[in-house]
This record gives structure tokens, sequence and C-alpha cells, in this order.
């Protein structure tokens, strides 16, 4: 993630909209041109790779786990509280920058301008974010830079007993939100790669706060699930 020396973070929140903007734009820039500058495109041979979007996918199991069945006498009060959301009905609508990150730190880039997806909340749908060749070696995380996360309750969801509706936003910083999820990834020459970032909504929704209708960049931050598959 790119540094902000603090002084000039304090020159950008008192920047009018406009310039503001501009400013944000010349972040992006400057960090797609840094990403753009690592690495030899074709010396280990190419992958194809595809990184799909969820709005609340079902958590895999671990392996070689059986299968859990619930019943009234099973359920503990932490069940109770995920219940809160399990009804929940809407829409997510997410914009975000993409990059693999390799063993030495350094990114490529994914996506060449921000991509903005809108899903259900509930994991009924998957749509494809970013296909793209790459180069086939090895890499360690998958780095996500939000802008902008917007949640559109329908009805379903309650907080404190009482039920609430509209548009429910993730405060996110001036320059942007950077979740980073380390993955083994050993990609090989001609073969397709597929990972799936899950944004897993209805485990941080309940998180809202019901006067300012916020959800704190990190309650969103640590519920962001990545796998390969």
């Amino acid at each position: 993630m790119m540094e902000q020396h603090p002084s000039a973070s304090k020159e950008l929140t008192g920047l009018p909209g406009r310039r503001r903007l501009l400013v944000r734009s010349l972040l992006v820039s400057v960090l797609l041109l840094v990403a753009a500058c690592g690495g030899n495109l074709t010396a280990g041979g190419l992958t194809e790779t595809e990184v799909r979007v969820s709005g609340d996918a079902p958590d895999p199991p671990p392996p070689g786990a059986l299968p859990v069945f619930s019943s009234p006498w099973t359920q503990s009060d932490d069940d109770d509280d995920d219940d809160d959301a399990d009804e929940a009905e809407g829409e997510i609508e997410a914009d975000f920058l993409l990059f693999l990150e390799r063993p030495d730190g350094s990114l490529l880039r994914l996506t060449d301008q921000e991509v903005q997806v809108d899903l259900d909340i509930r994991g009924e749908q998957e749509v494809s974010a970013v296909v793209r060749t790459v180069p086939a070696e090895r890499y360690t995380a998958l780095r996500v830079v939000f802008s902008e996360i917007e949640v559109e309750i329908d009805e379903g969801l309650v907080i404190d007993g009482q039920p609430l509706t509209g548009s429910v936003s993730v405060d996110v910083e001036l320059e942007g939100l950077t979740v980073v999820r380390p993955l083994e990834l050993d990609f090989s020459d001609g073969e397709r790669e597929e990972l799936l970032l899950d944004l897993n909504t209805r485990s941080w929704i309940t998180a809202v706060d019901p006067e300012q209708l916020q959800v704190s960049a990190q309650a969103f931050a640590d519920a962001i699930r990545v796998e390969a598959r």
C-alpha cells in the first residue's frame, strides 16, 4: 500500500470536493504506475486469471469436515446474533482496484481502472470482476483497494430489536481502504486460475451504527475473504 505523509493527509481533507477528486485520481494513477513496473511478463509463461466477486458466499467447510446440523438445542447465543442478518435482503455496490502481490512485495495490477460490482447481499449471484493474462509465477496475496462500498437494505435487517432499511455505507477514507489477503498461488504456464473475492456482507452489516448508517472500515475489512478455486 502506498504510504502517505501525515501532513499530506491533513492537506487532502481540507481540499474542495473537485480538487479532492483530482488528487484521488492522481493517487490511483501513481499506484497503478508503481504496480506496472515490476516483473518479467513472459519469463515463465502466461496464465489466464479470473477474479469473481460474491456479496456473501457460503463459508467453505474445513478439509475433511463432516456436515453439521443445527437444532434449537444446539444453537448458541452467538448464533442468535448471526440471525439478525440472515434474513436481510438488499444489494451491495463496491468500487475497487485489484492487484496480485509477489513474494518480494511488488504488485501486478489486474485492473486498469476501478471496477464497480452490484450484487445481492445474500450471495445468490457472482459476477466476474476481471479476466486477465498474467505471468505464470508465484504470488503471495491478493490486494484490493476499495474506494466506495454502499449497501441498500430492502428488508430483514434488525438492529437492537428495530428493523433497519435504506442506504448503509462503509466509512472509507479519501485515500481508499486497502485489504490484503495472503494466498499461496503458484501459477503454471497455460493454466487457468480463478479467485473468489467474498464481500461477506451479512457478517459485517450488523455492525452498522443505526444513527449514522455507517459501518467502520475495520469491521468491513476484517470480514473480507479470498479463496483460490
